[in-house]
């Protein structure tokens, strides 16, 4: 730390922000409830186990689904790893064999004894990019432990109105991706790097981002505004009063910018791409003219198939959140590397020049005259 005010760390994701922080606090001890031995029950906890690692598996899935329908492979193929590392038998599957081999202990126990484990192993190595990997295993032994705990997902803990900058010790892709990006003014984090996965997500929703690893924790978690550049990597303590003068001059700036652009670019018009209503906040948030792609595949990713009455749903919103301007809606554009459970699609050898998008739909001529009933 340089003085009381200020802090130079890395640049993950660039842009300026500023505002009011909401601290992310870590929950890993909390989650971790140890039972009194003579209340363990083994076979609730076995299947107490199996059951929330079926529901993160899931919750995987459908983040996966999420980023590709947004068109972003990289950030999607972070959570198809942690699906992987999830269902490997030394993780999930030896929990449940300790389980079984040990009935003095809870589920809770089980999967953080094999994560902490793991974890271990990875940090001891010499390669960076395996050293990272000890995040991914802390982020999937978080959602296990939530959902042994019914515990509310990171985004429902999130203030309900207001735009925040999330400061958090280390943040998880999981954590990242739950919350509400058009809230999402920026990210401070203490652990991390430029090629780690909050950067990569960060960077896809356009969300400024610093880590300041010289930081401590007891000195970050008690911010209650800052400004920071994600692209020098340097954090500026606010007071509310500060941060007020400098949001009016900032807007004074965006102002006078847009008054000086020149009349030959008026015409130019800058739409969204994503991937459904949840999308809206960001089109507003980057002050888009509506949407130039909308890619409807991402309702047809989940465990059943949309009625027409939900897909009617999902276009009205985003045209009425978007009017005036356009929504330019792409019918569904299935196959290749997107695949969807309830389609159940065939494995071809080479999916991206097989039945996919239009030679998909007429090839099931229902599920695409429902998407036209529903878009009409």
């Amino acid at each position: 730390m340089e003085n009381l005010c200020k802090w130079q760390g890395i640049g993950i994701s660039p842009g300026i922000s500023l505002g009011p922080t909401w601290i992310l606090a870590d929950e890993s001890q909390m989650l971790f409830l140890e039972k009194k031995i003579e209340c363990i029950n083994p076979a609730l906890e076995l299947e107490r186990l199996q059951t929330a690692l079926v529901q993160v598996g899931g919750d995987l899935k459908n983040f996966e689904a999420q980023v590709k329908a947004e068109g972003n492979d990289e950030a999607a193929e972070i959570f198809a790893a942690h699906q992987v590392m999830l269902e490997d038998v030394g993780f999930g599957g030896e929990a449940c064999e300790r389980l079984k081999k040990n009935g003095n202990l809870s589920a809770e126990m089980a999967i953080n004894q094999v994560a902490q484990e793991i974890i271990t192993n990875f940090e001891q190595l010499d390669d960076e990019y395996f050293r990272e990997r000890a995040t991914d295993i802390r982020d999937i032994l978080g959602q296990v432990l939530r959902a042994l705990c019914s515990k509310d997902q990171v985004a429902e803990c999130f203030p309900k109105y207001g735009e925040y900058i999330v400061v958090a010790d280390e943040l998880t892709p999981a954590q990242t991706i739950s919350l509400p990006k058009d809230r999402v003014r920026g990210f401070v984090v203490r652990k991390g790097g430029r090629t780690s996965h909050v950067a990569i997500l960060a960077k896809t929703y356009g969300i400024a981002s610093v880590v300041l690893p010289n930081a401590t924790w007891e000195e970050l978690k008690v911010l209650t505004a800052v400004k920071l550049d994600g692209t020098t990597g340097s954090v500026e303590v606010l007071t509310l009063e500060e941060m007020g003068q400098l949001t009016l001059n900032q807007s004074k700036e965006q102002e006078d910018f847009r008054s000086q652009i020149p009349s030959q670019f008026a015409h130019i018009t800058l739409a969204a791409n994503i991937g459904g209503p949840e999308d809206l906040g960001l089109v507003k948030k980057f002050q888009a003219q509506g949407v130039g792609l909308y890619r409807t595949e991402f309702l047809f990713m989940g465990d059943h198939l949309p009625t027409e009455d939900e897909q009617t749903e999902a276009y009205q919103k985003v045209i009425a959140g978007c009017a005036p301007d356009m929504t330019v809606i792409r019918t569904l554009d299935i196959g290749g590397d997107k695949q969807a459970p309830a389609l159940n699609l065939p494995k071809e050898q080479n999916p991206f020049l097989g039945v996919r998008a239009l030679r998909f739909c007429m090839a099931e001529p229902e599920i695409f005259l429902t998407q036209l009933r529903a878009l009409w």
